[in-house]
C-alpha cells in the first residue's frame, strides 16, 4: 500500500487527519483490560499451586517461565475475539468503515462470517503470548531475586507465617 513509513505517515495525515493515527485506540485498550486482569492473577494461581504441589518455597526461574507461558497463552485464547475485532477496527480505511465499536464488530463478525471467525489466527496468537509470557515473568522473577534478596526473603517468611495461622 505505501512504498515507505514517511508515505504512510503523509497517506494517513492527509485521508484521515490526526484521528487516523489512532484508530482503533479504544478497542486496543479494552482488549488490554480483561487480558491483563486474567493473565495475573492466573499467573499467580499457576506459580503458588507448583510451588505448594512440589513442596518448595520459592519456585526456579524455568518455573516461573512456564508459568508466565500458560498464564499469557490462555489469558491470549480467550481475547481473541476482542483482538480481531481490535485488529480490523485499525485496519479499515476511514473512507470503508463497516465496524462502528467493539460490540458492532462482534456481532458483524459472527453474523457475517461464524463464530470461528472471531478465533482467526489464535494458534500463532497464543504461540506468540505463550513465549511473551515465559520470557516476561521468568525475567521479572530473575530480576526480583537478583536486585531485592532480601524482600524474596521477607516475602517467602511472611508466606510461611500466614500458613501457620
Amino acid at each position: 500500500m505505501y512504498t515507505s513509513a514517511r508515505a504512510a505517515v503523509r497517506g494517513t495525515m492527509a485521508r484521515e487527519g490526526m484521528a487516523g493515527f489512532f484508530s482503533g485506540y479504544g478497542s486496543l485498550v479494552l482488549r488490554e483490560l480483561p487480558f491483563d486482569a486474567m493473565q495475573f492473577p492466573l499467573y499467580e494461581f499457576l506459580k503458588k499451586t507448583w510451588a505448594e504441589r512440589t513442596g518448595v518455597e520459592q519456585l526456579e526461574t524455568w518455573q516461573t517461565s512456564v508459568c508466565g507461558s500458560m498464564a499469557g497463552g490462555v489469558s491470549a485464547a480467550v481475547t481473541t475475539p476482542l483482538d480481531v475485532v481490535k485488529t480490523r477496527l485499525m485496519t479499515q480505511s476511514a473512507g470503508a468503515v463497516k465496524y462502528r465499536g467493539i460490540v458492532h464488530g462482534l456481532r458483524t463478525i459472527a453474523r457475517e462470517e461464524g463464530g470461528a471467525a472471531l478465533f482467526s489466527g489464535l494458534t500463532p496468537r497464543v504461540m506468540w503470548i505463550s513465549i511473551g509470557g515465559a520470557v516476561f515473568f521468568g525475567a521479572y522473577e530473575a530480576a526480583k531475586k537478583v536486585l531485592f534478596p532480601t524482600f524474596a526473603k521477607k516475602q517467602i517468611e511472611e508466606e510461611q507465617r500466614l500458613k501457620i495461622r
